[in-house]
């Protein structure tokens, strides 16, 4: 790349000839950074048994060279406009064509920092910071939760999560985010650590163990690298024989198709909602099989495979029965799953269901749904929870408090600001443009004004991403 310029540099691909995610790993945009470009280096010598693995180690050759910061044409990281326009200087405009044309699933961008996030000194390092692309940020939770682990990292030098890659910045990994909604992370390690080996160690657990949860783990000279202990990647084979049977499968690793994915499947992280008949399905996961249930059909007409060891089909359908019981006063309720649910009542227009979770409402009718899985939560969003009654399978359960209200006031100068709850929210106040809801996560800005939601479930996180006047009740 960039041939015959102070910037020439080599881009790695492997590619494995077999159909898959691509991945795309950037080192070296800041030429001191040693531990980005080295464990990056390292990395041009893994393989992956399918998709691709692109690397690009030293993206700033001629600031590596100077073990500078910047190069020639300034920070080599905020030359990448994350929304519109072209990058600043040739060398960007470079390393994004590289990105565009390799088209990855995944990026991750290496760094290193002299500080330590939200220790206070203002730096960043020991810290994720993963795109806004789900699931990025719950892959990101289980990794810095396995590399404390793994390397005893506890307070100060524990890695943390850090804000969300939101496009806002004039650098790589937002515009990734921006332009192509890719799934990746800032990663960041401390030069506090002992050493600089340490910092490398630690780039490549967090690219290893993410890799690992979508399905691509790497492997060198043959034998996996991988750091999380999952086993190798395995084979199910669905085979229909005629009648049409619905099947859902679940897996304690990570699932992806590996075959002709049709209409009528849908694919999840760790779960399978799928459909045979004359054609046959197959797919690729790691981890263990949890269950394979037959949801429609006999479980006679499918022929299920293993890495080509056939299993038994379990037995019957696995759904249990939710019966939410009205008293009279008007009540207003969430629940999720953790498998597929379905309407088995009547659906008023103040009840709405998705693939696992229900927004509804009794007063003196009753509503009832099948789902699958476990319930992972029933609660009263509105009214009192005395005034339902809530069953599963003709068992009373018992209902969670009523949901939350969280104030955001800001005491004049501009503050931005960031929280996910384990629930649902919405707004209860006035959104302004400068807030942005998620289903389960907001974006906001307060100065003058202030922002009100309300939510279900708990708070997991509140973090101040740019400023510090706010007040929080």
């Amino acid at each position: 790349m960039l041939e015959d310029t102070i910037y020439e540099t080599t881009v790695y691909v492997y590619d494995s000839g077999v159909d898959g995610p691509t991945t795309f790993i950037t080192g070296g945009l800041h030429g001191d950074e040693r531990s980005g470009y080295l464990a990056a280096e390292e990395i041009t010598e893994w393989t992956v048994d399918h998709g691709k693995l692109v690397v690009l180690p030293r993206a700033n050759v001629p600031a590596i060279e100077d073990d500078t910061r910047h190069g020639p044409h300034g920070d080599m990281n905020r030359q990448f406009p994350p929304r519109s326009g072209i990058c600043e200087t040739e060398a960007a405009r470079a390393i994004w064509d590289e990105v565009v044309r390799h088209d990855p699933d995944w990026a991750f961008d290496l760094h290193s920092a002299r500080g330590i996030y939200k220790s206070g000194d203002g730096s960043v390092g020991q810290a994720l910071f993963p795109t806004w692309t789900s699931p990025a940020r719950d892959y990101g939770e289980n990794t810095v939760a396995n590399l404390n682990d793994e390397f005893g990292l506890s307070g100060d030098m524990a890695y943390l999560m850090g804000n969300t890659l939101d496009a806002d910045r004039d650098m790589l990994m937002h515009r990734t985010a921006g332009f192509l909604d890719v799934l990746g992370f800032l990663c960041e390690t401390t030069e506090k650590a002992d050493s600089l080996d340490e910092q490398i160690q630690w780039h490549l657990y967090t690219v290893e163990h993410v890799m690992d949860q979508y399905g691509q783990s790497p492997s060198v000279d043959g034998s996996s690298s991988s750091s999380s202990g999952e086993s190798d990647t395995q084979e199910i084979h669905i085979e229909g024989t005629g009648p049409v049977t619905r099947f859902e499968f679940s897996v304690s690793g990570t699932v992806e198709n590996a075959g002709t994915l049709e209409d009528t499947d849908a694919v999840y992280s760790d779960r399978v909602e799928g459909q045979v008949s004359t054609q046959d399905d197959r797919f690729a996961f790691t981890g263990d099989l949890e269950q394979f249930v037959v949801t429609e059909g006999d479980k006679d007409d499918v022929n299920v495979y293993v890495d080509g060891q056939q299993i038994s089909v379990d037995e019957a359908n696995p759904e249990k029965i939710i019966h939410i019981g009205g008293t009279g006063p008007v009540t207003r309720f969430e629940f999720e799953v953790t498998g597929s649910l379905r309407n088995t009542g009547t659906l008023e227009d103040t009840d709405t269901a998705y693939d696992s979770r229900v927004e509804g409402q009794v007063s003196t009718q009753d509503d009832e749904f099948a789902y699958t899985g476990e319930l992972e939560h029933f609660t009263v969003t509105d009214g009192d929870k005395e005034d339902v009654v809530v069953t599963v399978d003709g068992d009373r359960i018992s209902v969670q408090e009523e949901s939350h209200l969280i104030e955001i006031r800001g005491t004049g100068p501009v503050t931005r600001f960031e929280f996910a709850v384990s629930g649902s929210l919405e707004n209860a106040g006035t959104l302004e443009s400068t807030d942005t809801v998620y289903d389960d996560r907001v974006v906001g800005q307060v100065s003058t004004l202030d922002d009100a939601f309300r939510y279900t479930g708990k708070l997991e996180q509140f973090t101040v991403t740019d400023g510090d006047e706010i007040s929080v009740a």
